[in-house]
């Protein structure tokens, strides 16, 4: 760090250690945060605990369990409870995520406007963008900046309300009452921007979350989220996965005029090995294992090394309570 201008390197250095210690009794002042981030899926449910520190955040329980394949709610509900069955819960923040056909999240231009003015155009504008009506969903939106020609970029989230409302019983079942419910995209977003690799790389690349559902893949621009798109539902062919994901850079490199230069790879089980292997000859372009937890301090974290790759939205659920870089996003 280079000395104030006027100081000498002594009293800087009081300057800056005064400093240090007034952030550390400031961090005392306010209760720490202690965040989980539920990442419930078809087959099965992930979740992580973060807590602070007196360095700061650090991961302190992960884990992933199975779903019953078949039966009712009743068997799903008292899967998520035994899941979480060693965690406080009533002491801690709770954020969940919603996915699939059923959400919408979009970067859109908008003529600049008062964010009062966003919000009671937004059920008419949102029409435009999102693949069901505005009346059947609960919206949300973030201002992400200005754009050129007097407009702005704004993130549009949307669910169908039958979906979430559906989310909410299984939940409310299990005895859970969350802070906020995100979309995985957002929540994805959200770890990337935690744990995204140190250094200079290309000016646009992709992350290629792999799922239950299907594959998210989303693309940043200079580091900044620019378009998202859900693909590939099951476990799709070679031929397949590259065919949408093709369809999916050729329209980003059309919209916004750039080409990707990277794709980072993440998911469950051995699909972001497998995957990987068809990045390069698919689009020519270099493919990476994206690891969301990144340089992030853990402790009493026994699954961790075989399931890292696999909590992008639960760290990402849990990382919005520690002042979120992308902003809430939630729907709820």
């Amino acid at each position: 760090m280079t000395p104030s201008v006027g100081l000498p390197p002594w009293m800087d250095r009081l300057r800056r250690e005064g400093a240090a210690r007034w952030s550390q009794w400031t961090r005392g002042l306010r209760k720490p945060v202690d965040a989980v981030g539920l990442d419930i899926g078809p087959a099965s449910v992930r979740g992580v605990r973060l807590q602070d520190g007196e360095t700061g955040p650090r991961l302190t329980w992960c884990g992933r369990s199975a779903l019953p394949s078949d039966g009712g709610r009743t068997q799903r509900v008292q899967a998520i409870r035994e899941f979480l069955a060693p965690l406080p819960l009533s002491d801690l923040s709770l954020a969940t995520a919603l996915g699939g056909p059923d959400t919408a999240l979009r970067t859109v231009i908008l003529p600049k406007m008062s964010p009062e003015e966003l919000s009671s155009s937004l059920g008419l504008e949102s029409e435009k963008y999102i693949p069901f009506p505005s009346a059947e969903a609960v919206l949300d939106h973030a201002i992400l900046g200005p754009a050129p020609n007097n407009r702005m970029e704004v993130l549009l989230a949307a669910v169908r309300k039958k979906r979430i409302e559906q989310h909410l019983e299984l939940l409310e079942a299990a005895g859970l009452h969350p802070a906020a419910v995100d979309l995985e995209g957002v929540a994805l977003c959200n770890a990337w921007e935690r744990s995204k690799p140190p250094g200079q790389g290309p000016a646009v690349e992709g992350l290629a979350h792999i799922g239950e559902r299907g594959t998210h893949l989303l693309f940043f621009q200079g580091g900044r989220f620019r378009f998202s798109r859900e693909i590939s539902a099951g476990r799709p062919s070679r031929e397949q996965w590259i065919s949408e994901c093709r369809a999916s850079f050729d329209f980003y490199e059309d919209q916004f005029g750039q080409t990707v230069g990277r794709l980072w790879i993440s998911g469950e089980g051995d699909r972001p090995s497998e995957v990987s292997g068809w990045i390069q000859s698919g689009f020519g372009v270099e493919g990476i294992r994206w690891d969301p937890i990144g340089s992030l301090p853990s402790e009493g974290c026994g699954p961790l090394d075989s399931i890292r790759a696999e909590l992008g939205v639960a760290l990402g659920l849990a990382w919005r309570f520690f002042d979120s870089p992308v902003g809430s996003g939630a729907v709820r």
